[in-house]
């Protein structure tokens, strides 16, 4: 079987701790989410986004630079198997580039939703949380 996959960046306006502390910190996912959702800080943990929508297995966790952790959603068939996401952090100029490699998506469907989903669910209320908090700074 065929595994789909696809990679996706953007540069957020803050630095490279802060954006990961808002990718794995409960408190700090809920805050630009709105959802549920905590990452463990240590290999083998548990990862869960969305009120629980996804659960996953922590396989990275490097504060500030790297996080990589399966993603198998609830509505997935059974049996499905989890895929991977890759976050890569790199300071810029102007922030931090979050890079991210979704791979081992179960279909061409699953991966064109996937891309625009964390585009519209993570991505762009991140950018917003950002913006929001240099607004009060």
């Amino acid at each position: 079987m065929k595994h789909e996959s696809f990679s996706i960046q953007q540069i957020f306006s803050t630095t490279p701790n802060e954006l990961f502390a808002s990718l794995t910190d409960g408190t700090k996912i809920k805050q630009w989410s709105g959802q549920a959702g905590a990452v463990e800080a240590t290999i083998g943990g548990r990862a869960h986004y969305f009120g629980g929508w996804v659960k996953g297995t922590v396989l990275a966790f490097e504060p500030g630079k790297r996080l990589v952790f399966t993603w198998l959603p609830t509505d997935w068939p059974a049996g499905t198997q989890a895929s991977i996401v890759i976050c890569s952090l790199k300071p810029t100029r102007t922030g931090t580039r979050l890079r991210l490699q979704h791979t081992g998506l179960p279909s061409p469907a699953e991966a064109v939703s996937h891309r625009s989903g964390w585009k519209e669910h993570v991505f762009d209320p991140l950018a917003d949380h950002f913006r929001q908090l240099k607004g009060k700074a």
